[in-house]
């Protein structure tokens, strides 16, 4: 196992509303698996988990019981994952499957990385779970990771205007992240370990 956390040294004034999911692609009808992974996404990110129930209907009827924690103050946390993954294997289920138990069940960030991390090991062009994980990892102050990430969106869809967005920004608010960089298979296969939730 390998720690990744190229953490920025030069100090960075974050911006919140950055990945913002919402502005990264409107789907109006889906049309494709990418699509419906998309607007499924943005209607948990919405809290709209009725009509989100509509599109993956045996995802709600997932019993987590077994893998909750208790945090602080009693705030119950997903802390591991069972078998159930299993049946989410596509790419695009497997982004719509971590979002879901991020959001509805309070996933630990180190299930919720491992699971996007699994989204694109099961397919590298996936654009949405490299938004969310960049996005995972720039929350969590892990800037390079991050850029990394927008600078491998910007070669997939350089015509998107949530991605172009992104990449300036860090272009002008980052240092240069030089040459002596991992692959991208090799950068989703290292795990990020973050903070315990107590």
């Amino acid at each position: 196992m390998l720690l990744t956390c190229y953490g920025c040294s030069n100090a960075q004034q974050k911006s919140p509303a950055l990945f913002n999911f919402e502005e990264y692609k409107t789907i109006s009808k889906p049309t494709t698996k990418q699509d419906s992974a998309i607007v499924f996404i943005t209607l948990i990110l919405d809290k709209k988990y009725e009509q989100a129930e509509k599109l993956y209907p045996a995802m709600f009827k997932i019993d987590v019981a077994p893998f909750m924690s208790e945090g602080t103050e009693y705030n119950p946390y997903l802390a591991e994952v069972g078998e159930f993954v299993n049946d989410y294997m596509n790419t695009y289920d497997g982004v719509s499957l971590a979002v879901f138990l991020e959001n509805k069940y309070n996933a630990h960030d180190n299930v919720y990385d491992m699971l996007l991390r699994g989204s694109l090991r099961a397919d590298s062009t996936n654009v949405p779970a490299m938004f969310l994980l960049a996005k995972l990892r720039y929350k969590n102050d892990i800037t390079d990771d991050a850029y990394y990430l927008v600078q491998h969106m910007m070669k997939l869809e350089p015509d998107n205007k949530k991605v172009r967005e992104l990449n300036a920004y860090f272009k002008d608010n980052h240092e240069p992240l030089g040459d002596n960089l991992p692959n991208f298979d090799t950068f989703i296969r290292q795990e990020v370990y973050y903070r315990e939730l107590e």
